[in-house]
This record gives C-alpha cells, structure tokens and sequence, in this order.
C-alpha cells in the first residue's frame, strides 16, 4: 500500500504543476531566497542610467530602507555586471521598484536581480512598483517582517509585477498582513491585481472570494483566471456547504482550466457533501475529470481526511480515524484511478471505465443516504 500511495501522492502533485502552468522553467527568483541574500533591500527610484557593454551604472535615490542602513533620502551608486550586454531600450528615464543589493568594499552597491532571464534586461533588475507610494491600508510598521513589507509594497504595485512571489509568500505564511494584501488587491478594478488578490484569499479557504470568483469568473482573461484555479485545485480543501455548492456550480459551468481545478478540489474533500457532485462526474466528457470523481468517491468511502499541500507528502489523510461503513475491497481497488494509458489502477487492475461502471453501482445502492 506504500508504494500506492507514492505513485497517487505524485499524480496529485503533477496534476497541481500542470493546472498552475509551471512545469516548466521558472525565470523569477524566490522572494524567500532572495531576501537572506540581500544586505540592503530598499524601495527607490533609479535614474541617471548609462551602459557599458555588460556593465550597467545608475544612481538609486532611496525612499524606504527595508533592510540594511541605508537611509531614506540619500542616493547611492548602483552596477550591475551582466553575463551578457543589454539588450533592452527604455523610453523612461527613471524606474522605481524594490531592489536587492549587495554592499562591497567601495561605496558602489551590486544589484541581486529578481529574475534570471536568457538575455540581459534591466527590467529584471527589480520589482517594478507604482509610481504613488503606497495607502495607508498597506502600511507597515517597525514589527511587519521583512517578507510581509515586501509583498505589501508589490500589493500597490499599478502594473502588479512579482504576483508570482506574493503567491509564494502566501504558500508559507498565516501572516495577516498577507491576507491584508490579498484583500486589498481583490478589491482593485485591475483585473490582473484582482485575480491574484482572489487567488491569495482562496489558498487561505476563503470561502466568500471563492463565491466572488464564482461571480466574475466569466469575464476574467486566461491569463488571469490561471491564478485562481490554480488556487482552487491545489490550495481549496473547505468542508463548508457553501463552498462545496460553490465548486458544484464551477465543475459545470466554468472554463476547462476551472472545471478541472474544482474536481480537483472536490475530490480531494472527502466528505459527504461532495458525493452527489462526484457522482454526476461520472459520466463528464473529460477523462481526467471521470478519474478525479473516481478517486474522490473511493477517498471518501475508504473513509480518508481531508488531502492537503501540508499532508500529501506524508499521505497522512489516508490513516483512517476509525472503519468507514462503506469501505469494501471493491472500494480499495478505485484508488489511484488513472485517465492515463487505459485508465489502469495503482492498487489493482482496474481501468477507468471498469472503476466509473462500478462506482454508478454503488451509487444506486446508497444514493437514499445522501438525500437531506
């Protein structure tokens, strides 16, 4: 059983990579790791910029020191040495954003850029922030942690450059400065900054940004709709009628990238409430679909918790508290269910339609003890 639940722990997991869009090369350097590596990070304007081949010289007037020494007000010497000359034009003259540095002997600082792209940008030097200083509903004070004042800066931000690291700010952290963050952003008219500030309250199980990105779903781009799914199908696991209605309407209404991201939600509750909703997934158009409606229907009768990021590795939500009135041998051979090469099951030999056939069986018999 062991090595079942390996191969179903890493199906989930490359599911989750797939719907997010990230498999594959990421250019954005980790907030987390970029801030121990930093001496100095500091909100502030770049301006007087010239090149030279692949070194790159401006001046840094600071507005907030986020960490270091340096002070506000004052302006220091920036360079950046680059493994390759500058291949991007700018029309602006001065650039305001969050920067990592690095002090050396001489009193010229070294840019950390954020991001490691194939060709030399100046524009991956920093992270771009709006021109107006940030509202008093993001302020930070001498107690806000260094991470928690850089997404409350990158919240204001008119062009929402960095999204990506505030979503893994808000991986690894209860914060509630993120959250503040993510509420102000759901509450923006840019439909970028508002999909992302959604995306952050439905990691956390907010249940009344699920029911608001319910509502404006429709209208969001595909761009920006990756965000929330994304959130729903990896992050989503709220027990609540409210929010299982919620993901019962989205599994049937919503974008292909929704509708898989809410069965992947919904099968991984395994709770009662979810049950009829898997069941009418029974007979979906979409393969992976039927096999996620196939899992969560053998999940929750083998009697398994509640799956989450937290408890995936360890397969902890498959220890059982107590026997399930519905697990059976026949119940135990639906888990790990694949659409892939056939539909041919992890624990035994059972291929998807098999499995679909059976659970429709099943549901027959025991569909009276779900009507309320």
């Amino acid at each position: 059983m062991k090595s079942v639940r390996r191969d179903v722990a890493t199906r989930v997991v490359v599911s989750a990579l797939l719907l997010i869009g990230v498999a594959g090369a990421c250019q954005g350097q980790s907030l987390l790791s970029l801030a121990p590596r930093a001496d100095v990070i500091v909100v502030g304007t770049a301006f007087a910029r010239t090149d030279s081949g692949k070194v790159i010289t401006f001046s840094l007037s600071i507005e907030q020191s986020l960490k270091g020494t340096l002070k506000a007000g004052t302006v220091w010497p920036v360079q950046w040495q680059s493994l390759w000359a500058n291949s991007q034009t700018y029309g602006a003259t001065s650039w305001r954003g969050i920067w990592f540095l690095t002090q050396t002997k001489s009193s010229v600082l070294q840019v950390i850029p954020v991001r490691m792209g194939v060709k030399a940008f100046f524009s991956e030097l920093f992270y771009q922030l709006s021109p107006q200083p940030a509202p008093a509903e993001l302020a930070s004070d001498v107690g806000t942690s260094l991470v928690d004042a850089i997404v409350l800066q990158l919240a204001n931000s008119a062009m929402y450059d960095g999204s990506d690291q505030v979503l893994q700010a808000a991986a690894s952290s209860e914060s509630g400065n993120i959250t503040r963050a993510f509420r102000f952003l759901a509450g923006r008219s840019g439909a970028r900054q508002q999909a992302i500030g959604l995306a952050g309250l439905i990691m956390g199980n907010d249940i009344s940004a699920l029911v608001q990105f319910e509502a404006g779903s429709a209208a969001m781009s595909a761009a920006d709709l990756k965000f929330p799914a994304a959130a729903i199908g990896v992050w989503f696991r709220s027990p609540d009628d409210t929010a299982i209605a919620a993901l019962g309407r989205l599994v049937k209404s919503g974008s292909e990238a929704v509708r898989d991201a809410a069965t992947l939600s919904l099968r991984s509750i395994h709770t009662a409430a979810t049950v009829p909703i898997l069941v009418s997934l029974l007979d979906d158009q979409s393969a992976s679909r039927r096999a996620g409606a196939v899992n969560g229907l053998a999940s929750f009768a083998n009697g398994f918790g509640i799956q989450t990021p937290s408890n995936l590795a360890s397969m902890a939500y498959m220890n059982t508290a107590a026997p399930s009135p519905y697990r059976t041998a026949d119940t135990e051979k639906s888990v790990g269910v694949s659409p892939d090469s056939g539909g041919a099951s992890m624990s035994a030999d059972t291929d998807l339609q098999s499995a679909v056939t059976f659970w429709k069986a099943w549901w027959q018999q025991h569909q009276s003890e779900f009507q309320h």
